[in-house]
């Protein structure tokens, strides 16, 4: 069967090279020209990482031998059984998402399906071919949800994913955005929520930009559920410590909400007990 624990394994061992040869230039500040190089790299693999994983396509030479130098020196072996997972999971998954009917939220990177399972529900999310290799937002995800912000409260978690399919599969939360919120003149929510959200929250924020999550603050990204609170979805990685222009992004988001000065308190205490930034 095509989902054998080698072909996994490959396809995770090359996803998690492609993206950490990246992300080091990234990260570093490397010369556009080296970015470059890593970038064209990275979208070589993801373009052929079905035939890479089955052996039917090389990389060049000196790719390859940093890619066996990767190997051999065990970098990331954690990112690689986690990366994984999350394809194991989807091959034992697939079945079920036939025939899922897929909605267009227009901007969005993908259409997203509903499947529920038992008592709980995922959303199936196909990635859109358009701007981007499907391969790449799908391994952007598995970074952001499954491997940094992990077991993060208060964040959208992943279930399952599929390069060859461009396919994320993620709990289904709760609750509305806090656009439709402050948009919705006849809902009342948004003038009653209680400090305890607004704190859990602000430092379920301050855990994922220090663990390297963020990106896209925008009232379509935050969602808000009377019962259980603020939950971030469509996150991405994002530099660390974060620049000043995210934590800004972060609290205008947040402004609108009529005593988000609960959340900025708690926010900015814990990045001072970080001791990595003191917000203004």
């Amino acid at each position: 069967m095509k989902f054998a624990h080698d072909y996994v394994t490959r396809q995770a061992q090359f996803a998690t090279y492609a993206d950490a040869q990246y992300d080091r230039s990234w990260q570093q500040g490397a010369s556009g020209a080296e970015q470059l190089t890593a970038l064209h790299r990275k979208q070589y693999i993801f373009r052929n990482i079905s035939k890479l994983a089955s052996e039917d396509t090389f990389l060049h030479d000196t790719t390859y031998d940093d890619f066996q130098d990767f190997l051999r020196h065990g970098e990331q072996e954690e990112d690689v059984h986690t990366r994984a997972h999350y394809l194991q999971a989807y091959a034992e998954l697939s079945p079920l998402f036939v025939g899922i009917k897929q909605t267009d939220l227009g901007g969005s990177e993908a259409t997203i399906g509903k499947l529920a399972i038992g008592a709980k529900t995922l959303a199936v999310k196909t990635m859109k071919s358009k701007n981007n290799l499907p391969a790449i937002v799908v391994d952007r995800i598995i970074r952001s949800h499954g491997i940094l912000a992990r077991g993060l409260p208060h964040y959208e978690s992943l279930v399952a994913a599929d390069y060859d399919a461009g396919i994320a599969v993620t709990d289904f939360l709760p609750g509305k955005t806090i656009a439709q919120l402050i948009f919705d003149k006849n809902n009342p929510t948004i003038s009653h929520i209680p400090d305890e959200h607004l704190q859990d929250f602000g430092a379920a924020v301050a855990s994922g930009l220090w663990r390297g999550v963020g990106g896209d603050w925008k009232h379509g990204n935050v969602l808000y559920d009377a019962a259980s609170g603020f939950y971030r979805i469509d996150y991405q990685p994002t530099k660390t410590p974060p620049p000043a222009s995210e934590l800004q992004d972060v609290q205008s988001l947040m402004d609108d909400i009529p005593n988000h000065i609960a959340f900025d308190r708690t926010l900015h205490q814990a990045f001072r007990d970080l001791g990595v930034v003191t917000l203004s």
